[in-house]
């Protein structure tokens, strides 16, 4: 599926949930060709990812919702990944991801 922002979809941060048993893949570009991917990943676990307005969202092998998460970084800490996030009252969320599969 690929959705363009503000056409499609509205801007904002939308929570990506992997099929299960998948891992599932998004990947965020500036055109419709591709050519500039902004960001993408690949995972098994839960993802948080934010569009603008004009770029282009794919998703595989996952479902997708309005999050009130915005602003993710990921971070090892003693040999576990721990996500740091905002909420939309600005409040820092950290979430231990206990099944990360790598960077």
């Amino acid at each position: 599926m690929k959705f363009k922002i503000g056409t499609d979809l509205p801007a904002g941060t939308y929570k990506l949930t992997a099929k299960e048993g998948a891992n599932s893949y998004y990947e965020v570009n500036d055109d419709l060709t591709s050519n500039h991917i902004v960001t993408n990943s690949v995972s098994f676990v839960n993802e948080y990812v934010t569009v603008e307005d004009g770029q282009y969202l794919q998703l595989q092998n996952c479902a997708y919702e309005p999050s009130s998460v915005s602003a993710t970084k990921l971070l090892m800490i003693d040999g576990k990944v721990h996500r740091y996030c905002r909420n939309t009252t600005n409040e820092t969320v950290e979430q231990s991801i206990e099944s990360f599969r790598g960077f």
